[in-house]
Protein backbone atom coordinates (compact mmCIF):
# COMPACT_ATOMS: atom_id res chain seq x y z
CA UNK A 1 0.00 0.00 0.00
CA UNK A 2 1.44 3.08 -0.50
CA UNK A 3 1.92 5.75 1.67
CA UNK A 4 2.48 9.73 1.91
CA UNK A 5 5.60 10.53 4.34
CA UNK A 6 4.53 13.93 5.61
CA UNK A 7 0.81 13.03 6.86
CA UNK A 8 1.85 9.68 7.69
CA UNK A 9 -1.44 7.56 6.16
CA UNK A 10 -1.95 4.90 4.49
CA UNK A 11 -3.67 4.67 1.13
CA UNK A 12 -5.23 2.01 -1.81
CA UNK A 13 -2.94 0.66 -4.68
CA UNK A 14 -3.86 3.22 -7.50
CA UNK A 15 -3.73 6.48 -5.37
CA UNK A 16 -0.59 8.85 -6.58
CA UNK A 17 -0.92 12.13 -4.44
CA UNK A 18 -2.05 12.47 -0.89
CA UNK A 19 -5.48 13.17 -0.48
CA UNK A 20 -4.32 15.41 2.99
CA UNK A 21 -1.39 17.45 1.57
CA UNK A 22 -1.02 16.63 -2.04
CA UNK A 23 2.01 15.32 -1.78
CA UNK A 24 3.60 12.26 -3.74
CA UNK A 25 2.95 8.57 -2.03
CA UNK A 26 5.91 6.73 -1.38
CA UNK A 27 5.48 3.04 -2.25
CA UNK A 28 4.99 0.35 0.66
CA UNK A 29 3.46 0.35 4.00
CA UNK A 30 3.64 2.26 6.48
CA UNK A 31 6.50 1.52 9.04
CA UNK A 32 5.37 0.61 12.34
CA UNK A 33 6.99 3.94 13.70
CA UNK A 34 8.09 7.38 12.99
CA UNK A 35 11.60 7.67 11.65
CA UNK A 36 13.27 9.59 14.81
CA UNK A 37 14.44 12.49 12.61
CA UNK A 38 10.78 13.12 11.84
CA UNK A 39 9.25 12.65 14.77
CA UNK A 40 6.01 14.59 16.19
CA UNK A 41 7.48 17.03 19.13
CA UNK A 42 6.58 16.24 22.14
CA UNK A 43 4.13 18.12 24.32
CA UNK A 44 5.27 20.01 27.87
CA UNK A 45 5.55 17.05 30.11
CA UNK A 46 3.57 18.80 32.93
CA UNK A 47 0.86 19.10 30.72
CA UNK A 48 0.89 14.88 29.82
CA UNK A 49 1.86 13.99 33.74
CA UNK A 50 -1.45 15.89 34.87
CA UNK A 51 -3.65 13.74 32.28
CA UNK A 52 -5.27 11.06 34.52
CA UNK A 53 -9.06 11.55 33.99
CA UNK A 54 -11.08 9.12 31.34
CA UNK A 55 -13.68 11.28 30.12
CA UNK A 56 -15.26 8.13 28.26
CA UNK A 57 -15.00 5.59 25.63
CA UNK A 58 -15.97 6.56 22.07
CA UNK A 59 -15.18 5.02 17.86
CA UNK A 60 -11.72 6.10 17.24
CA UNK A 61 -13.22 8.88 14.37
CA UNK A 62 -15.03 10.49 16.86
CA UNK A 63 -12.67 10.20 19.59
CA UNK A 64 -9.80 11.72 17.11
CA UNK A 65 -12.51 14.34 16.65
CA UNK A 66 -13.30 15.23 19.92
CA UNK A 67 -9.76 15.11 20.82
CA UNK A 68 -9.21 17.90 18.07
CA UNK A 69 -12.18 20.04 19.41
CA UNK A 70 -10.53 19.81 23.12
CA UNK A 71 -7.35 20.67 21.31
CA UNK A 72 -8.69 24.26 19.57
CA UNK A 73 -10.15 24.79 23.66
CA UNK A 74 -6.36 24.36 24.76
CA UNK A 75 -6.88 20.97 26.68
CA UNK A 76 -4.44 18.58 25.87
CA UNK A 77 -5.98 14.68 26.10
CA UNK A 78 -4.52 11.14 25.66
CA UNK A 79 -6.35 8.53 23.52
CA UNK A 80 -5.66 4.96 23.60
CA UNK A 81 -6.41 1.78 21.94
CA UNK A 82 -5.30 -1.52 22.80
CA UNK A 83 -1.46 -0.75 23.30
CA UNK A 84 -1.54 2.28 21.16
CA UNK A 85 -0.99 5.31 23.28
CA UNK A 86 -1.30 8.86 21.55
CA UNK A 87 -1.32 12.49 22.54
CA UNK A 88 -3.22 15.46 21.22
CA UNK A 89 -3.69 19.19 22.10
CA UNK A 90 -2.88 22.45 21.22
CA UNK A 91 0.73 22.30 20.85
CA UNK A 92 1.16 19.00 19.59
CA UNK A 93 1.59 18.55 16.17
CA UNK A 94 -0.14 15.11 14.98
CA UNK A 95 1.15 13.50 12.66
CA UNK A 96 -0.21 10.06 11.06
CA UNK A 97 -3.73 8.79 10.35
CA UNK A 98 -6.30 8.22 13.15
CA UNK A 99 -5.39 6.15 16.40
CA UNK A 100 -8.69 4.00 14.79
CA UNK A 101 -11.25 4.65 12.71
CA UNK A 102 -14.33 2.17 14.85
CA UNK A 103 -12.19 0.66 17.47
CA UNK A 104 -13.08 2.15 20.84
CA UNK A 105 -10.53 4.42 21.96
CA UNK A 106 -10.32 6.07 25.59
CA UNK A 107 -10.19 9.60 25.40
CA UNK A 108 -8.19 11.02 29.23
CA UNK A 109 -7.70 14.69 30.02
CA UNK A 110 -5.99 16.19 33.12
CA UNK A 111 -8.18 16.48 35.90
CA UNK A 112 -8.23 20.20 36.15
CA UNK A 113 -9.71 19.95 32.88
CA UNK A 114 -12.25 17.67 33.14
CA UNK A 115 -15.52 19.69 33.12
CA UNK A 116 -14.35 21.94 30.76
CA UNK A 117 -13.59 19.03 28.52
CA UNK A 118 -16.98 17.64 29.18
CA UNK A 119 -18.51 21.03 27.72
CA UNK A 120 -16.90 20.96 24.96
CA UNK A 121 -17.74 17.17 24.56
CA UNK A 122 -21.64 18.35 25.77
CA UNK A 123 -21.42 20.98 22.91
CA UNK A 124 -20.17 19.06 20.60
CA UNK A 125 -22.54 15.87 20.78
CA UNK A 126 -25.58 18.90 20.85
CA UNK A 127 -23.86 19.93 17.30
CA UNK A 128 -23.48 23.29 19.63
CA UNK A 129 -20.43 24.14 17.01
CA UNK A 130 -20.70 28.02 16.77
CA UNK A 131 -17.29 29.76 17.71
CA UNK A 132 -17.07 30.87 21.60
CA UNK A 133 -20.41 28.54 22.59
CA UNK A 134 -18.05 25.83 23.16
CA UNK A 135 -16.53 27.13 26.19
CA UNK A 136 -19.98 28.80 27.40
CA UNK A 137 -22.65 26.92 29.50
CA UNK A 138 -25.60 25.29 27.31
CA UNK A 139 -28.48 27.93 26.82
CA UNK A 140 -31.83 25.91 27.05
CA UNK A 141 -33.84 26.52 23.84
CA UNK A 142 -37.82 27.26 24.51
CA UNK A 143 -40.21 24.44 23.85
CA UNK A 144 -41.53 23.60 20.26
CA UNK A 145 -44.81 24.44 19.86
CA UNK A 146 -47.30 21.52 19.55
CA UNK A 147 -48.35 20.51 16.32
CA UNK A 148 -50.83 22.66 14.44
CA UNK A 149 -50.03 25.77 16.26
CA UNK A 150 -48.37 28.76 14.47
CA UNK A 151 -46.44 31.24 16.31
CA UNK A 152 -47.39 34.70 16.49
CA UNK A 153 -46.51 36.86 13.19
CA UNK A 154 -45.10 33.70 11.45
CA UNK A 155 -46.46 32.13 8.53
CA UNK A 156 -47.98 28.51 8.56
CA UNK A 157 -45.34 25.92 6.84
CA UNK A 158 -46.68 23.68 4.42
CA UNK A 159 -47.57 19.67 5.28
CA UNK A 160 -44.09 18.18 6.78
CA UNK A 161 -43.06 21.57 8.77
CA UNK A 162 -40.27 22.22 6.35
CA UNK A 163 -40.49 24.67 3.24
CA UNK A 164 -41.01 22.92 -0.33
CA UNK A 165 -36.94 21.74 -0.44
CA UNK A 166 -37.89 19.91 -3.84
CA UNK A 167 -38.35 23.15 -5.71
CA UNK A 168 -35.22 24.44 -4.46
CA UNK A 169 -33.37 20.95 -5.73
CA UNK A 170 -35.14 21.52 -8.85
CA UNK A 171 -33.93 24.99 -9.33
CA UNK A 172 -30.26 24.42 -8.62
CA UNK A 173 -30.64 21.40 -11.01
CA UNK A 174 -31.93 23.59 -13.68
CA UNK A 175 -29.57 26.53 -12.98
CA UNK A 176 -26.63 23.62 -12.92
CA UNK A 177 -27.93 22.72 -16.22
CA UNK A 178 -27.99 25.93 -18.07
CA UNK A 179 -24.25 26.74 -16.75
CA UNK A 180 -22.96 24.02 -18.03
CA UNK A 181 -24.75 24.38 -21.37
CA UNK A 182 -22.86 27.64 -21.77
Amino acid sequence: MPHCTECWTEFVDGVSRCSDCGGPLTAGPLPDDYPESEAAPAPAADALAAIDTLLGEFPGERAEFLAAALGMEGVHSRLECGDLVQHRGPTVERKGGPIAMTLPVSVFVAGADAERAREVIDSVAADDLVGEEWATAAVESEPAAPAGDVPEGAEPQPEGGRPPVMLLLIAAAVLALYLLRR
